[in-house]
């Protein structure tokens, strides 16, 4: 597969996941519940590391 596609790919695959992210960060901190304060921490955790470890992924196809 050509880097340029897999680049594609997978940016467009990482905005969807963050899209869901943000909206699953906004249900948790409307919702009232025991666990929606670890699941709040845990989606905004994601929200930060995922593009990170997508860069990072990324950068080590580059070099191959």
């Amino acid at each position: 597969m050509n880097l340029d596609k897999l680049k594609k790919y997978v940016a467009i695959g990482t905005v969807v996941v963050l899209v869901l992210l943000y909206i699953v960060t906004f249900v948790l901190s409307i919702v009232d519940s025991s666990a929606s304060g670890s699941l709040f921490i845990a989606s905004l955790f994601a929200t930060v590391t995922l593009p990170i470890i997508v860069w990072v992924i990324l950068l080590l196809a580059k070099r191959k």
